[in-house]
């Protein structure tokens, strides 16, 4: 399936739109561009990139934008990240070294199993 990117176009359009949305829900007299990056976590330089010149999010900013504003992943035609998972991303410091390793190994094994299934799974439509 052939995605195509969003022109400039679209996403300055995009952050205007959920820029006015996000204004209008403000209950501060003076809130800007300046409060809105800070909302959304990113450098007010950056979020001028996107908004004036239609560049589009990458890396951790668009996981930070994407955390306010999943609908982000639809303009960008991509697949939204799992919530949980950016949960357990975002607070994986906080959780004792002993618990991710275990975390890590049961996952290992979780992956293990299920690669095992998919070769099975070929191999019965192969013969």
């Amino acid at each position: 399936m052939l995605v195509m990117k969003p022109t400039p176009a679209d996403v300055m359009r995009w952050f205007e739109e959920h820029y006015i949305q996000w204004r209008s829900r403000q209950t501060a007299r003076q809130v800007g561009v300046t409060q809105w990056a800070k909302f959304l976590d990113v450098k007010r330089d950056t979020l001028n990139k996107y908004m004036l010149r239609g560049s589009l999010p990458e890396g951790e900013n668009k996981l930070r934008i994407g955390d306010k504003y999943p609908e982000l992943y639809d303009l960008l035609g991509e697949a939204r990240p799992d919530p949980q998972f950016r949960s357990l991303a975002r607070n994986w410091e906080r959780i004792p070294a002993r618990v991710r390793r275990q975390m890590m190994e049961q996952a290992e094994q979780y992956s293990a199993v299920s690669e095992e299934g998919v070769k099975r799974e070929r191999s019965k439509k192969a013969g």
